[in-house]
Order: structure tokens, then sequence, then C-alpha cells
């Protein structure tokens, strides 16, 4: 038997004006089997969470383009 999906979440590539994101929700409605189109207000929690995932980004960015140093390199 295979699982049943009730809903799916769509994230946006950036954040929208109010007015920019109502076509799109509007094409989404026009899809069969949706009900319900609900747009959520980007507020402090979200830019503080992505603050700190791309925060996360550059650290392993650095990290990863650093040079490590071995022992010998520190003597």
């Amino acid at each position: 038997m295979t699982d049943r999906i009730h809903s799916l979440t769509v994230v946006l590539e950036d954040a929208v004006r109010e007015e920019g994101a109502d076509a799109l929700a509007a094409a989404i409605r026009m899809m069969r089997g949706v009900i319900e189109v609900a747009p959520n207000v980007a507020n402090v929690d979200f830019y503080v969470a992505r603050s700190q995932a791309a925060q996360r980004l550059r650290a392993s960015v650095y990290e990863a383009l650093t040079p490590q140093r071995s022992a010998s390199d520190a003597a």
C-alpha cells in the first residue's frame, strides 16, 4: 500500500511582496486537486533563520577553500 499525501509546501526562492505572490498563488489554485493556497508572511524568525543558514554556508565554503595546515607546517 502506498502513502497518501495530504498537502505540499512550496518554498519561494526569495521573499516577495504580497502583490507579486498573488499571481503565483492564483496559478497554484488552478491546479487540479488544490483546495487552498495560503501565504506565510516573512517575519523576524524567517530572517534570523535565513541569516544563520547563510552564515553556516559561508563558513563551510571558507573551510572547504582554505588550505589545511599540517603539523609540519606549524613548526
